[in-house]
């Protein structure tokens, strides 16, 4: 630990030897005989204490004060006004112009260590105080750069938003602060979500998922999102704090692995997938659970005829009114070439029927340009107790058979 080192500046020299030799075993003693002589000294290395004369003929200590308050670089640095006995207005000035203390002559030794020790002291921990000070901010700074964070209060009103969730958003601290943390809600997210997020929270426990907020330019991004309550020091909850990553490019790879280059649709690995979690969860809780299987009547001669540009073009627009006939919780696919798979979590025989029906008018109606007219033929097959996957295929394939066999454009129920 280094030692602190003391600037002794009076113009009489006693009192120089003196302190010195009172000081000496302690601190580091650096003197000036005149207040000119102390500034120059100040300027060349600071000290960390300055004892001060206040009345020198050169410059008095008053002066010395001014010009060391009135610098940046020396308006910090301690100093104590050396004074005579009764010099009460002397003090107060003293004081006034920024002394941390006052030490009257002739000095007595413990007095003087004492009130040196302390401001020594309290000094170094000012200073302590202060680099940790701008430590902490330097370090808010990195955090509000770097990690994307919001907090709220207890009723979601938005307090803070670290800069870089709002380079996330596309939008100011202030476009978010004193709005409600609705304002980034997306309407498709669902209703179950949120309402597992406020039950964790209410529970006093983080909630951890992937969400899809709105932005501010007309966009969402994807984010995978820590929620915490945030206590007070007297244990009263205070509010909440979210910190996001953006998984925009994790979604993207997903989405792309998941639907088919062409049609936008789920491809087959996704539907095999859906397929084995919505048979286990509807043999589970006994929900009702039925599929479409859709073929597109007679396509090999519009690859024919029109080419298969012109086939492709009746595939994708095929797949937007299906995606459009649809409910948000079905599950739209393409199964292979031109024949496609609607899973139907929650939907019996009948409710299936009537939707297979709507989309078959729609496409049947539809006007596809060049080529004209089409015509879809669907079977639809509902799970029953104990029925395993692949005996619900068979039964829509058996159903989808049908259809066509007996003249195609139609739906057959099994």
């Amino acid at each position: 630990m280094n030692t602190p080192a003391i600037l002794i500046v009076d113009d009489e020299p006693i009192n120089i030897t003196l302190l010195a030799e009172l000081l000496r075993e302690r601190y580091q003693i650096r003197v000036a005989p005149s207040g000119v002589k102390a500034l120059e000294s100040i300027q060349k290395k600071r000290p960390d204490l300055i004892l001060l004369d206040i009345h020198m003929s050169d410059m008095d200590g008053y002066e010395v004060a001014k010009r060391l308050r009135s610098e940046t670089h020396t308006a910090a640095i301690p100093f104590i006004f050396l004074t005579a006995k009764g010099e009460s207005e002397a003090i107060r000035r003293g004081f006034e112009l920024g002394a941390v203390d006052y030490i009257t002559k002739p000095f007595n030794k413990e007095e003087l260590l004492v009130r040196i020790d302390n401001h020594l002291k309290t000094q170094k921990l000012q200073s302590d105080l202060s680099k940790a000070l701008f430590e902490s901010r330097r370090r808010l700074g990195i955090i509000d750069r770097y990690i994307a964070y919001i907090k709220t209060d207890t009723q979601g009103i938005i307090l803070e938003a670290s800069e870089r969730y709002c380079h996330y958003a596309h939008c100011t601290k202030e476009m978010l602060i004193g709005h409600n943390i609705n304002v980034l809600r997306h309407t498709q997210t669902p209703k179950t979500l949120y309402e597992q997020l406020w039950a964790h929270l209410q529970e006093g426990r983080e909630f951890s998922c992937e969400i899809e907020n709105r932005n501010f330019e007309e966009g969402t991004n994807w984010y995978s999102v820590t929620i915490s309550p945030e206590y007070q020091e007297s244990g009263i909850l205070g509010g909440y704090i979210a910190f996001y990553e953006l998984i925009d490019e994790k979604k993207t790879i997903e989405r792309l692995s998941q639907t088919d280059a062409l049609t936008g649709l789920y491809n087959r690995l996704k539907l095999d997938t859906l397929i084995q979690e919505e048979h286990a969860r509807a043999l589970r809780y006994g929900f009702a659970l039925s599929i479409l299987l859709i073929d597109i009547d007679h396509f090999k001669k519009i690859n024919d005829r029109y080419g298969h540009q012109s086939g492709d073009r009746v595939l994708v627009e095929v797949s937007a009114l299906m995606q459009d006939a649809t409910r948000r919780s079905d599950a739209p696919g393409r199964w292979g070439g031109e024949e496609f798979l609607i899973v139907l979590p929650h939907t019996d025989a009948a409710q299936a029927t009537v939707l297979a029906e709507k989309l078959r008018r729609r496409i049947e109606q539809h006007d596809f340009g060049m080529v004209g007219t089409q015509s879809v033929s669907i079977g639809v097959s509902q799970l029953t107790e104990a029925m395993s996957i692949e005996a619900l295929f068979r039964s829509a394939d058996e159903a989808l058979y049908r259809a066509k066999s007996e003249g195609r454009n139609r739906v057959v129920t099994l």
